[in-house]
């Protein structure tokens, strides 16, 4: 068992040094998948409580990993319950020492998961934030990997080519949630309005002007 753990450990690590040789400038997103493959493989093996801590502290830096990535608050919601499980988690993990009652322990989780939240809302708001306009995690890849699948020509998902159908014929019908613009040509027979959906969120440290594309197809 330890043998195919030990095995499978040397292919992960394989797999983190590929991916962080084609895209050496962001190291995060291979750094989580090497936490996540760790953390499976390491659940096949606990002999001890410290390999419990272990894992705890291992789902800490996964948590802020994540907290990185976020583009909305609401990503505070999640830190609560994480924040609870892991304080009665230290919490149990006295029981072994013939400690207080498991009710006792679980109040003692939730008050220690109450302070560590007040605790971090005091630093979210003591610390400095820093000036100016700058970007951060633009949507984009350093490089793509799969340049070799890419087809050679526009392909827009809201105007599929179906089979059998001849757009010169008659056009396609009217998408408000893709721009006719992104195709391989442009069918000016096309009549609509664009509706208001999302396509793309950008975190900056302060709300800018981004120019984009809203209007209609009336001809």
């Amino acid at each position: 068992m330890k043998l195919a753990i030990v095995a499978l450990i040397f292919g992960v690590a394989r797999d983190f040094f590929v991916v962080l040789v084609a895209n050496p400038y962001d190291p995060r997103i291979p750094l989580v998948r090497l936490f996540l493959w760790l953390q499976v493989l390491h659940s096949f093996d606990l002999p001890a409580r410290k390999d419990l801590k272990y894992s705890l502290a291992s789902a800490v830096v996964l948590m802020a990993v994540g907290a990185v990535y976020a583009r909305e608050t609401a990503f505070g919601l999640l830190l609560v319950p994480f924040t609870v499980a892991a304080g009665i988690s230290l919490a149990a993990m006295q029981a072994e020492h013939g400690g207080p009652s498991w009710w006792a322990l679980l109040g003692l989780g939730v008050r220690l998961s109450v302070a560590v939240l007040v605790c971090a809302a005091l630093a979210f708001m003591l610390v400095p934030r820093g000036q100016g306009l700058r970007l951060r995690g633009m949507p984009v890849s350093a490089k793509l990997l799969w340049v070799a699948r890419l087809h050679t020509r526009i392909v827009n998902p809201a105007y599929p080519d179906e089979p059998g159908t001849d757009p010169e014929q008659a056009p396609p019908v009217f998408n408000p949630q893709g721009y006719v613009g992104f195709s391989t040509y442009v069918d000016l027979r096309l009549r609509g309005v664009l509706d208001d959906t999302l396509v793309l969120r950008v975190r900056a440290t302060r709300p800018g002007y981004w120019r984009g594309l809203r209007g209609a197809a009336g001809g």
